[in-house]
C-alpha cells in the first residue's frame, strides 16, 4: 500500500512557483536596488509570492525586503509540472552515445594549464 502511495506520488502532476521579472521596468523603478530587491522576491515562499501577486493585482503595489513592487514588474504563478518518471538508460542508450550529445564545460583545471 505504501509503494501504491509513492507511486500516486510520482505520478501525479505537481504544483511549481514560476516568477517572471519585466527586467526593464524592474530596473527603471529600483535602479540601484533591483538586484537586491529581486533576491527578496526570490527568497519569498510560494505561498508568500502568490499572496504578493494577489496583493499587487488589487492594491497596484506592495513591499518585499524594504522594496516598493508595483503591478506588472513581476508575475508570480503557479504550474502544473508533468510528472517526473525515474527512467534511466534504456537498453539501446549507453554513456558513451550520451557523450556525443552532451555540451562540454571546461574545468578549471584544464583552462589554466
Amino acid at each position: 500500500a505504501e509503494a501504491e502511495a509513492v507511486a500516486a506520488a510520482v505520478a501525479a502532476p505537481s504544483l511549481e512557483l514560476v516568477i517572471r521579472f519585466d527586467w526593464p521596468a524592474f530596473c527603471r523603478a529600483l535602479r540601484k536596488d533591483a538586484a537586491a530587491a529581486k533576491a527578496a522576491v526570490l527568497a519569498l515562499r510560494p505561498d508568500e509570492a502568490m499572496e504578493l501577486q494577489a496583493r499587487l493585482e488589487t492594491e497596484g503595489e506592495a513591499e518585499v525586503g524594504g522594496y516598493t513592487l508595483r503591478r506588472g514588474m513581476f508575475s508570480a504563478s503557479m504550474v502544473a509540472t508533468p510528472p517526473r518518471a525515474n527512467k534511466g538508460l534504456s537498453r539501446n542508450s549507453s554513456a558513451a552515445s550520451l557523450a556525443g550529445k552532451m555540451p562540454h564545460v571546461a574545468s578549471a583545471t584544464s583552462i589554466a594549464s
